[in-house]
């Protein structure tokens, strides 16, 4: 079970992290001038918000290794997706 449930841990995570930086994207159109900020501010969002989760889930995780790559690589793809779209190539 423990597997299973470090992989839906992070799948909760997965989802919060690309939730969050479709949100940060609409936003975006709003606050054009400020899309420095928005990257670096939802960049610091996420990693208190995925770190408090982690602490209060530290127990239960038996699998580490894949819990953490799942988080590095939605935390990498969701900020490169975000810089993509304020240069406009997105």
């Amino acid at each position: 079970m423990g597997l299973s449930l470090d992989i839906a841990y992070g799948v909760c995570c997965v989802l919060f992290l690309i939730l969050f930086s479709k949100i940060i994207g609409k936003l975006f159109n709003a606050f054009k001038t400020h899309a420095f900020a928005l990257t670096y501010t939802s960049l610091f969002i996420k990693i208190i918000v995925v770190s408090t989760f982690t602490v209060l889930i530290k127990g239960q995780l038996e699998h580490k290794i894949i819990y953490g790559m799942l988080l590095l690589i939605v935390i990498m793809y969701s900020t490169v997706e975000l810089i993509l779209k304020f240069r406009g190539k997105n």
